[in-house]
């Protein structure tokens, strides 16, 4: 996400990226039923016999918890424009009381642009790979980060100093030099830590 919007359980699910929800109190009662499980059928058809199992008893999950699915109408809308800075300027100048979307337009507004500018394009370039091209993609650019200092001044600003001015390398989104972005994406190795996946 663009303006770093956490997500919770219903959020993961409604995006398709949980396939079920088990409390965290069915932890222990998860790997106990595990390894009593008939491991003499499929690995796959036993995990899912005891999670599913545990998801019935687990405590309701509440759909509407997901602030995703409730406001996805909105975001497909916001979302809908050519460029990072279009899509910026529409959350921005959404007039509304919603908590959730006021939020995300503080976050955006206090974010680093070149880091909303690296999350654009990697949300872009990430939509066709497979997993394990996803993850090496990611490995890359989060050493790309963590190289360049913007990662590390963000850090100071909130956390060390406290004092909530980081002094981004580009102060708005149109001054970010789009050739920096382009040394974000380089490959970091010749052959990727996670070539084998």
């Amino acid at each position: 996400s663009l303006t770093g919007s956490r997500m919770n359980a219903a959020d993961a699910l409604f995006l398709g990226l949980a396939d079920r929800f088990v409390g965290s109190e069915m932890r222990t009662a998860m790997m106990e039923r595990l390894q009593a499980a008939d491991w003499q059928i499929e690995a796959d058809t036993a995990v899912n016999q005891v999670l599913r199992q545990l998801e019935q008893e687990s405590q309701a999950l509440n759909a509407t918890e997901s602030a995703v699915r409730n406001h996805y109408d909105f975001i497909q809308q916001v979302t809908d424009h050519d460029s990072v800075a279009d899509i910026v300027a529409a959350l921005v100048a959404t007039e509304t009381d919603d908590k959730w979307i006021q939020k995300a337009q503080k976050a955006i507004g206090h974010g680093s642009p070149l880091a909303i500018n690296l999350i654009y394009r990697q949300w872009h370039r990430a939509r066709h790979l497979s997993l394990a091209e996803a993850f090496r993609a990611e490995l890359d650019l989060s050493v790309q980060c963590c190289r360049n200092g913007e990662f590390a001044e963000g850090i100071r600003a909130l956390l060390v100093d406290k004092d909530g001015a980081p002094n981004w390398m580009f102060s708005n989104l149109s001054d970010v030099d789009q050739s920096k972005v382009d040394s974000f994406f380089e490959k970091v190795w010749q052959e990727s830590p996670l070539a084998d996946l």
